[in-house]
């Protein structure tokens, strides 16, 4: 399943003032940049367990040069809660999405997720098959990136889709400062700020030119009002932009529920043997039945796990017991 691309482009005049890391990127592939500050709170989130994979999406901004060159800025992070990890693997569930879709709502509203981050303690930097099959289901936008970093050995570097195919990026950048003028709206503001300010100073309070200062002030007053008019429809948009945000977040989660349950599938298959079982082990605050019903959905097919497990008591099930779980492919 593709999600669809309702994020708006962002348009720049020029590219970011910002540090190269790595080599130049070859032309035609998406120029990728990223905050300090962020690169910074990622690294220290994905070095704080080096025992587990840690994870969790990038946000920012898609953008375009009006010369049409097309890159992103990644100005902030989510840290993914509710996940299941280990030392080669990172599944986002359903929970996950939810909260990372409220946080992005809450503390983020004016920007996009542009990808998924994680780290491979000790396994260096590439996506595996099952990175692979997230980046292809989750993260399938032509902007969207995915950032590996190995925190026993500080190395890290950026996918991105070139065409239909996935490449590690030759290099990036990084941005120290957090000042970007974008498409000339706030170098406006200023300078209708400093025409105001120019303006008032030119008045002279004289009796013989008050006609004159009447005029002028008449004309600031206008400015004023048609600025406050402007002010009036851009909320009344951004009401309207609003409501319908909220229908595609509510149809994202919707496919990323999907989705979740696509990838559980998918591994769950990838563990099936020739004897027709999946390999478990029992968690904390297990029981027999619990599991027949996840697995079988059935609780009362306990009695088979039981059976394929050569055991006939069920508290012989205890947490960290090794089971084969009998499932017909």
């Amino acid at each position: 399943m593709q999600l669809k691309d309702t994020s708006k482009i962002k348009y720049f005049n020029s590219l970011p003032s910002a540090e190269l890391t790595g080599s130049i990127p070859d032309n035609g592939h998406i120029k990728i940049y990223i905050e300090q500050a962020a690169l910074s709170g990622i690294e220290h989130h994905l070095s704080s367990d080096k025992n587990n994979e840690l994870g969790g999406v990038l946000t920012g901004y898609n953008c375009k040069l009006h010369s049409g060159e097309s890159f992103i800025i990644i100005k902030n992070f989510i840290k993914a809660g509710f996940t299941n990890s280990s030392v080669s693997r990172l599944t986002f569930t359903y929970q996950t999405w939810e909260q990372i879709n409220n946080e992005l709502e809450n503390k983020f509203p004016d920007e996009i997720i542009l990808g998924w981050y994680h780290s491979h303690p000790g396994h260096s930097v590439f996506l595996s098959d099952y990175d692979v099959f997230i980046q292809k289901n989750f993260f399938n936008l032509e902007f969207m990136v995915a950032y590996v970093f190995d925190p026993t050995i500080t190395q890290r570097g950026f996918f991105f889709w070139n065409g239909d195919k996935i490449e590690k990026a030759k290099g990036f950048y990084v941005i120290n400062n957090e000042e970007l003028v974008m498409n000339n709206e706030k170098s406006a503001e200023r300078k209708t700020g400093n025409d105001l300010n120019e303006l008032e100073k030119q008045i002279e309070v004289k009796p013989k030119n008050i006609n004159n200062i009447t005029i002028l002030l008449l004309i600031i007053n206008f400015a004023i009002l048609s600025f406050l008019i402007y002010q009036v429809y851009s909320i009344k948009s951004n009401i309207e932009n609003l409501a319908v945000n909220t229908l595609e977040t509510e149809k994202l989660k919707s496919d990323y529920k999907y989705l979740n349950q696509k990838l559980e599938d998918h591994i769950i298959e990838g563990q099936l043997d020739n004897a027709g079982s999946i390999d478990y082990t029992v968690k904390d605050n297990d029981n027999i039945k619990g599991i027949a019903y996840f697995f079988l959905n059935d609780s009362s097919k306990y009695i088979d796990i039981l059976s394929f497990n050569n055991l006939s008591d069920p508290n012989q099930v205890v947490k960290g017991m090794k089971l084969k779980i009998p499932v017909l492919k």
